[in-house]
């Protein structure tokens, strides 16, 4: 069914603003009050050690991640659009850490960028594999650039954001531990969307 993220505004939240923080979670939103937290820029990283898999619901990890990038997404006024109702075979803390490093750049380079950021997760089967895709409003990313950015410490054109450059390049490790491919191309949001395939099944 997919959920969806959005913060209050001014007036759901009452003139003063000091209406405690309500939160609720149904088919399409979930919202947050405003609590004025600062961004942290920590991304997800991957260790050396031999991955578990197990079969992976994309819609929870979804879940966990925006629970985890709560005080950014309050922090940006992001939303978050999440249609992934997949289950598939790969490991929960790589795909995890996929994720969430997708995620949190699409949310930071939006609100350097002075754009409320806005990131679409979507997920759909293919012949043999699954595709997802990570779609934002930001900056994008020039096409003369897509394929560097995923070494590790490139920052390509974002030079001034915090950050070490090592987010894409561990979406590269995620996804190459499993199998699949990873690109860049242009959102119908007008950002960038960051693509993957992942096969079907991993032993």
């Amino acid at each position: 069914m997919g959920f969806g993220l959005r913060l209050a505004t001014a007036a759901e939240r009452g003139t003063t603003g000091k209406t405690p923080p309500k939160r609720f979670h149904d088919a399409q939103y979930r919202k947050f009050s405003p609590i004025g937290r600062t961004p942290r820029d920590k991304p997800a990283r991957i260790s050396g050690s031999r991955p578990v898999w197990d079969d992976v619901a994309l819609e929870d990890v979804a879940r966990a991640i925006i629970d985890d990038l709560d005080a950014e997404l309050v922090a940006t006024r992001a939303r978050i659009l999440v249609d992934a109702p997949v289950t598939l075979r790969g490991s929960p803390t790589l795909l995890r850490a996929l994720l969430q490093n997708l995620v949190a750049n699409s949310v930071k380079f939006g609100h350097v960028a002075g754009i409320a950021p806005e990131v679409e997760i979507r997920a759909q089967r293919l012949s043999g594999g699954w595709r997802i895709t990570v779609d934002d409003n930001g900056p994008g990313i020039p096409s003369q650039a897509r394929d560097q950015v995923f070494d590790l410490m490139d920052r390509g054109s974002a030079e001034g954001v915090p950050g070490l450059g090592i987010g894409l390049s561990t979406c590269r490790r995620v996804v190459d531990a499993h199998g699949g491919r990873i690109g860049i191309a242009d959102s119908p949001l007008g950002g960038a969307q960051v693509w993957v395939v992942l096969p079907l099944a991993m032993n």
